[in-house]
């Protein structure tokens, strides 16, 4: 009897063993979490016009924000993404680094990932049309990609200016053309 109820007692402990196990690695996966947001039509004629920041530069760093709340309780999961400023078109921005602000991000638990918000990675090369500051918006006191996907390009491929949305990847020159005639427009207006 001795010998069988050892022999349970080692069943026992190694079962709630693996029963441990299995839900610590169940709780440590991070659960992805779409969602999925119809955009409107932004082009580049429109963004250049009306933002102060035409960037281009690469990405040095990605930080998650934690979960904020809306007012009415909606939580927003958003990361602050640092580029390194190569020039902005525009002539407006100084200073050598700039931060944008976009929905989506990584908690403990979950991986927002907003469809229209622009996607990065570090040591991308990228084109961005910034927004200023609008500190009663959801980004707070921080710049933002206008547009959303319609307002950033990577730069990667020379030469190619690749946006989220393919029907508008265009050439860095045709890109880079726009924005200027569209921002010569809108000071003669």
């Amino acid at each position: 009897m001795n010998k069988q109820s050892s022999i349970i007692l080692s069943i026992a402990v190694i079962s709630a063993i693996s029963i441990g196990a299995f839900y610590s690695l169940n709780a440590s996966e991070i659960q992805t979490v779409v969602i999925g947001q119809s955009l409107p039509d932004f082009p580049v004629e429109y963004l250049a016009e009306k933002t102060p920041y035409a960037i281009q530069g690469t990405v040095s760093d990605m930080i998650s924000v934690p979960v904020q709340y809306d007012e009415v309780g909606i939580a927003n999961v958003f990361t602050d993404v640092v580029i390194k400023v190569t020039k902005d078109l525009n002539q407006q921005y100084t200073d050598d680094r700039i931060t944008v602000r976009i929905q989506g991000g990584q908690t403990d638990k979950y991986n927002f990932v907003y469809e229209s918000s622009p996607t990065f990675t570090i040591g991308e090369k990228v084109f961005i049309f910034v927004a200023e500051k609008e500190p009663n918006s959801i980004y707070g006191d921080n710049y933002y990609v206008a547009g959303l996907q319609h307002g950033k390009y990577n730069l990667d491929e020379e030469g190619t200016a690749k946006n989220k949305d393919p029907n508008r990847n265009t050439s860095v020159k045709s890109l880079e053309e726009t924005v200027k005639k569209a921002k010569e427009k809108s000071k003669r207006v």
